[in-house]
């Protein structure tokens, strides 16, 4: 998150990793391909998680399919 951002949930600047929301996330970003690895707020990773969760469900259904 950018220095001085305003989070959503306090209605004021965000205090990074002060906050129980700041986590750090590792992985494959699901759209992009590219690698992440920072910390950053769970609020501003929840679509690229979810996205991520979906793709894990069509996997996981189609292999079940197939079974």
């Amino acid at each position: 998150m950018e220095k001085g951002s305003h989070c959503p949930l306090l209605k004021k600047t965000c205090i990074e990793d002060k906050c129980r929301w700041w986590v750090h996330i590792r992985g494959k970003h699901p759209q992009r391909e590219a690698q992440i690895d920072f910390p950053d707020c769970a609020i501003k990773w929840l679509p690229v998680l979810l996205i991520e969760n979906a793709q894990e469900v069509r996997q996981t259904a189609a292999a079940v399919e197939s079974a």
